[in-house]
C-alpha cells in the first residue's frame, strides 16, 4: 500500500498543512524542517497538525522559534494544531 502524503496544499484557501498524527516524535523535527524549508517564502498560512500531544507541540514550537516564525496554538476552539506563516 502506498504511503500517505503527509503535507498538502489547500490552494483555494492558501493553507499549507503538515499532518504529524501517528508520526514518531524522533521523526517530527526532520519532517517539519523539510516542510518549512520547502515552503519558505510562500507567504501562506501553515497548519502543523499535532493532535493534543504536548511533546509534539513542543517539538514544533521549538523549531518555529528557531526559524523566528510567529505562531499560535489552534484557533481557540481546536488546539490540536499550530498555525504559522511561511
Amino acid at each position: 500500500m502506498p504511503r500517505r502524503k503527509r503535507s498538502q496544499r489547500n490552494s483555494h484557501r492558501g493553507t499549507l498543512k503538515l499532518d504529524l498524527h501517528s508520526m514518531k516524535h524522533e521523526d517530527v523535527r526532520r519532517c517539519c524542517i523539510e516542510f518549512v524549508e520547502s515552503n519558505w517564502g510562500a507567504d501562506e498560512e501553515a497548519h502543523f497538525i499535532t493532535g493534543y500531544s504536548k511533546k509534539m507541540k513542543e517539538i514544533v514550537i521549538d523549531l518555529l522559534e528557531e526559524y523566528q516564525l510567529n505562531f499560535q496554538i489552534g484557533d481557540g476552539t481546536n488546539n490540536g494544531y499550530i498555525i504559522s506563516w511561511l
